[in-house]
């Protein structure tokens, strides 16, 4: 009785690290299965994007939102701004004080606008 229990120590012990190493390589490779899941779905997207910029009017329609480019012989209008947000700005700060948020040249056209409605 005592050999048998000396050797199924023995076995225990070996299999012990045995399987604790195979459950850790089991759930490393799911970590990667669902790792290359998202891969796939990411290749996936950028594949259906690649096939959207062979559509002519996709890229026309890319040029004209992003680079401001129209075809020839049509012009081009930008608005700047709303009139409805405008006043409100103007209402919420004083004439003499100068936004931060905005770039100069808008910082400078908006304390003209602000001058010229207190006036």
């Amino acid at each position: 009785m005592i050999v048998l229990s000396i050797v199924v120590l023995v076995v225990i012990s070996f299999l012990v690290p045995t399987v604790n190493s195979f459950f850790q390589q089991r759930s490393e490779m799911l970590e990667l299965q669902s790792q290359i899941a998202a891969e796939q779905e990411e290749q996936a997207q950028l594949q259906s994007e690649l096939i959207r910029w062979d559509d002519p009017e996709f890229v026309r329609q890319q040029a004209r939102e992003r680079l401001n480019l129209v075809m020839p012989g049509e012009h081009r209008y930008q608005v700047m701004g709303d009139a409805a947000e405008e006043s409100q700005d103007v209402e919420e700060l004083e004439a003499a004080e100068v936004r931060q948020d905005l770039p100069w040249a808008e910082a400078l056209w908006d304390s003209l606008v602000r001058s010229a409605a207190t006036e």
